[in-house]
């Protein structure tokens, strides 16, 4: 999937009321920012895609206690394995698809103390399984 791409993907859908705001490019991955329109300055969440390869780094993070930030689980969802981080700050929860489908990495934030229930409808929001 490439830059156009995941900019259309990401202009089509909305996370709790915010909307697609801007797409910037870090090294080798595409970063979304979503904001409430009504209150851009505060609580954006984010969707990167990154090269599939990364999907490992989080992976790793499941079983070294030395690399977690805070409680890190491992599951496969849909179909694809996935990988939530919870940061133990106000970053939140950040949550790691390996995206077979589409041959990426899909990092997406999560509020502070997100539930598996609530990151795994997120995710499926995304229409990430579907692609």
């Amino acid at each position: 999937m490439n830059e156009a791409k995941f900019k259309a993907w990401m202009s089509n859908i909305t996370i709790d009321g915010k909307s697609f705001f801007a797409l910037e490019k870090e090294g080798a991955s595409l970063l979304a920012m979503f904001v409430d329109p009504a209150n851009p300055a505060v609580g954006s969440r984010m969707i990167a895609m990154a090269p599939i390869q990364e999907f490992n780094d989080y992976q790793k993070t499941v079983g070294n206690p030395k690399m977690q930030m805070g409680p890190t689980q491992g599951f496969v969802y849909q179909g694809m394995r996935t990988v939530v981080v919870d940061t133990t700050s106000e970053i939140g929860i950040i949550t790691a698809v390996e995206a077979i489908n589409i041959n990426k990495t899909i990092v997406m934030s999560f509020p502070p103390q997100s539930t598996r229930p609530v990151i795994e409808a997120g995710l499926a929001k995304t229409g990430l399984y579907q692609k």
